[in-house]
């Protein structure tokens, strides 16, 4: 029927291996070898200090783990809080106040570099 394009398969494959990458940036470049290191450099690969922009309160930002390249635009137009937005309007579901890591501040100072100007 031709609904299966290259792309859907490319999005399926990623979407299903999105824990994978998200593995990769919790582990240390040797972890992760030459390969998936260097996809990393490239910002092909989501990069730990990207990915932990997510990991800092108020921890609602930078939800895409595979590449940072997403995340900017993603964040920028504010998928994710329109996201938040039609799943209370629709289905009535809200999200949690995160309280995991509370009282442990905004994290490092290098996270700075990376903060958008609000």
């Amino acid at each position: 029927m031709g609904l299966l394009c290259w792309q859907a398969w490319v999005f399926a494959f990623l979407a299903a291996n999105a824990n994978e990458f998200h593995k990769w940036e919790h582990r240390t470049r040797k972890e992760n070898g030459s390969v998936i290191s260097f996809l990393q450099d490239i910002k092909l690969l989501q990069n730990a200090k990207h990915h932990a922009l997510h990991h800092t309160d108020p921890k609602n930002s930078h939800y895409c783990t595979i590449t940072n390249v997403l995340n900017s635009a993603l964040d920028g137009v504010r998928f994710w809080g329109g996201l938040e937005w039609a799943l209370a309007r629709t289905v009535w579901l809200v999200r949690r106040e995160d309280t995991s890591v509370r009282g442990h501040g905004p994290g490092p100072a290098w996270l700075e570099e990376y903060r958008r100007p609000a």
